[in-house]
């Protein structure tokens, strides 16, 4: 079956709400809410934050706030339990807002770290560290290094 929905390439700008065969009413209406969340929060800031090479975590309380972060973390521990294409809208808005700092850093929180908690962490680690994290409140990283070999720089 075909959606009624518009392809990418019949659409103006791709940008175009209700565009992208994947997405359903819902999606669009979330990614409008985004996408003026990005425009209200976070284009202003941008140059701030490039020049001081931070990001401030009230960006990421009021983004926890939002709902946008961890969307694919289920409600028992403090997320929507949202499917995906949720946390892909964030992507696309916040690489629209020019965010990519903080639109990688979100990623990274929401969809390596906090699946990696819900998948591997202890039923202690899961309670005490994903609600934080869907809230904004504990800010998620991971860190990776690489076994140094003799000879090899």
């Amino acid at each position: 079956l075909r959606s009624a929905r518009k392809e990418a390439f019949q659409a103006d700008s791709f940008q175009e709400l209700g565009t992208r065969s994947g997405f359903t009413a819902e999606h669009d209406t979330f990614r409008a809410s985004v996408r003026k969340w990005a425009a209200e929060k976070v284009r202003p800031f941008l140059g701030q934050w490039e020049e001081s090479k931070t990001t401030p975590r009230s960006l990421w309380e009021d983004a926890g706030q939002n709902g946008l972060l961890c969307l694919t973390t289920p409600e028992a521990y403090g997320g929507p339990g949202s499917d995906i294409r949720f946390a892909s809208i964030v992507w696309d808005e916040m690489a629209y807002a020019g965010a990519m700092g903080p639109g990688i850093g979100f990623g990274v929180h929401s969809e390596i770290v906090a699946p990696y908690l819900l998948h591997y962490g202890s039923a202690e680690q899961k309670a005490r560290y994903l609600p934080g994290l869907a809230q904004g409140r504990c800010i998620g990283a991971i860190a990776i290094s690489e076994e140094r070999r003799e000879g090899k720089e």
